[in-house]
C-alpha cells in the first residue's frame, strides 16, 4: 500500500469514529424496579415548534427482565419515541419499535408509529415512571 493509501484510510478511519461519536447516545436511568428499568437518552430531548405549538421530545428505551408477549411474540427491550407538552404535563408516544432482546442485539421485530396530528397526549400521573421520565425530559430541556 502506498503512504497516500494509508492516509486517506486514517482519514476515513477518523471521520467513522467521529461521526459515531456524534451520532451515539446518552442514556440514563430514571426509573427501575424487579421487573424493568427505564432510561432516556439526554442526548435527543430537543424542542420543536410545530403549527405553534411546542414540544419537547426525546427517545426513551425500557428494558425488561422477563420476555414480554405482543400477540404471540416475545419482547425483552422496547425503544419510543415521546413528545411531550411540558407546560400541560402531558406526554404521548409517537413511535415504538420492539427488540426480541435488549436493544443492543438490534433484533427488530415489532415496529409502530403514528403522527402528531393522530395522537392523544395523556396528563402525566403522579408518582409514575410517566412522572420521573416527563422530570428527567422538561426539566433537562430548560
Amino acid at each position: 500500500m502506498s503512504k497516500s493509501t494509508i492516509s486517506c484510510l486514517g482519514i476515513l478511519f477518523l471521520v467513522g469514529l467521529t461521526s459515531h461519536q456524534a451520532a451515539s447516545a446518552e442514556w440514563v436511568v430514571v426509573g427501575a424496579d424487579t421487573q424493568s428499568r427505564v432510561m432516556v437518552d439526554t442526548d435527543s430531548i430537543a424542542s420543536e415548534m410545530i403549527l405553534n405549538d411546542t414540544y419537547t421530545k426525546a427517545w426513551l428505551r425500557q428494558e425488561y427482565v422477563a420476555p414480554q408477549i405482543i400477540g404471540r411474540k416475545r419482547f425483552r427491550s422496547v425503544m419510543t419515541l415521546e413528545y411531550f407538552k411540558c407546560a400541560e404535563r402531558r406526554s404521548a408516544n409517537l413511535q415504538a419499535t420492539y427488540y426480541a432482546e435488549p436493544v443492543g442485539n438490534r433484533m427488530v421485530f415489532h415496529t409502530e408509529g403514528s403522527y402528531l396530528g393522530a395522537v392523544v397526549f395523556e396528563d402525566v400521573k403522579p408518582g409514575s415512571i410517566g412522572e420521573a421520565i416527563f422530570r428527567a425530559t422538561c426539566l433537562k430541556r430548560r
